[in-house]
């Protein structure tokens, strides 16, 4: 089967994070006998063209990264506005590409805002992939009714990351085949990486913004003596710095990783903590592939209850997102030994995410 794909998020580079699960997904699905061609917008040094074991992809529109990528698309709209014409330009050319190729299958990662993509009545099948962002914004009770029409009606059916979203999704999406399909991590062992650790430490992986809730980490290691490494950057650094100063929490920033170092990185830990937060405006993630690395390193986990996290970690690895005393309270317990590492097979790998897709994929093609 060939599978045509549009993503707003692809590795720039042979060790980038971001879009390495849709990387990994593609390459499963390349490995199981499928040829994925994907469509993703383009990035400073990376080529125009490429083919590997993810399939052949086309990097399309311009080069400078003002809407895609560094602190992540919607982050960067929300900041200023007049990068939108980044994303229109990028939809375009994806829509002019799409109607060129022959594909048994579309699959349109972050439904909002690549469906759009995707040429309607055409008697192809496009299934999209809600990942966190695009379940927010389509799946408002408020003033979301015109764009689940423009974006939900031109899928056919829709992958979840959480269940918590798909659940939400199938009180509006009643005539959509829907299935959970996380987002998985490659079993792999990790690179040593190249920094000095502290003998011990907590970490802390992803994108420095609010959503992460990392200001929430440090508040909960004031007192603990117990160093915080983060791996990952963005616009919250330098206040997540000042935090830690002035709480006197010994914090360690390794910035962004490729994947390898930061499995390296966790087999180091004493523990991981994702300590995701709830935006304001209801906002929130689906499952944190990190979550889903730690498992398959081993190490004891903390996690907020918020997004997927509380569907795959138990009740007592979890604390109420914001709760920053709860919090401290685990970090403590664990640091006694009273936070187990959990089960490796809680993880998804991406052979595992490849296979639900490609079960929803059946049921779409066989209606």
């Amino acid at each position: 089967m060939r599978i045509a794909s549009v993503t707003t998020s692809w590795p720039r580079h042979a060790e980038d994070y971001a879009g390495r699960f849709v990387f990994d997904l593609h390459a499963a699905l390349e490995a199981a006998g499928h040829e994925l061609i994907t469509l993703a917008p383009a990035a400073l040094s990376a080529p125009a063209e490429e083919e590997g074991k993810a399939g052949l992809v086309l990097r399309l529109g311009k080069t400078d990264g003002s809407c895609f990528y560094a602190d992540g698309m919607e982050a960067n709209l929300r900041r200023n506005p007049g990068v939108a014409w980044s994303l229109r330009k990028f939809l375009g050319l994806a829509k002019t590409e799409l109607s060129r190729l022959t594909y048994d299958l579309g699959l349109a990662h972050w439904v909002l805002p690549s469906a759009l993509a995707f040429p309607r009545n055409r008697g192809v099948p496009l299934m999209g992939v809600m990942h966190g962002g695009d379940a927010h914004w389509l799946g408002r009770p408020i003033g979301s009714g015109l764009l689940r029409r423009i974006f939900l009606n031109r899928c056919d059916a829709v992958a979840f990351t959480s269940a918590r979203n798909q659940a939400r999704f199938e009180a509006y999406a009643r005539s959509h085949p829907t299935r959970l399909v996380r987002m998985g991590a490659p079993a792999e062992i990790g690179v040593s990486p190249d920094a000095e650790l502290p003998p011990e430490f907590v970490l802390g992986v992803g994108r420095l913004d609010r959503l992460k809730g990392f200001d929430d980490l440090i508040r909960a290691l004031e007192g603990q003596d117990l160093p915080l490494v983060l791996v990952g950057d963005g616009i919250e650094r330098t206040g997540l710095e000042s935090l830690a100063k002035s709480l006197s929490v010994t914090l360690r920033f390794l910035g962004v990783q490729p994947s390898s170092v930061v499995r390296g990185i966790m087999a180091k830990a004493r523990l991981v903590v994702i300590p995701s937060r709830r935006h304001p405006s209801g906002r929130e993630e689906g499952t944190p592939l990190v979550l889903m690395e730690a498992l398959h390193a081993g190490i004891p986990i903390l996690g907020s209850r918020t997004g997927g996290i509380p569907e795959v970690l138990p009740e007592s690895h979890t604390f109420p997102s914001g709760d920053v005393q709860a919090l401290a309270a685990l970090i403590r317990q664990a640091r006694e030994g009273q936070i187990p590492a959990l089960s490796t097979e809680l993880a998804w790998t991406p052979e595992r995410s490849a296979k639900e897709l490609l079960q929803l994929a059946s049921e779409v093609m066989a209606s």
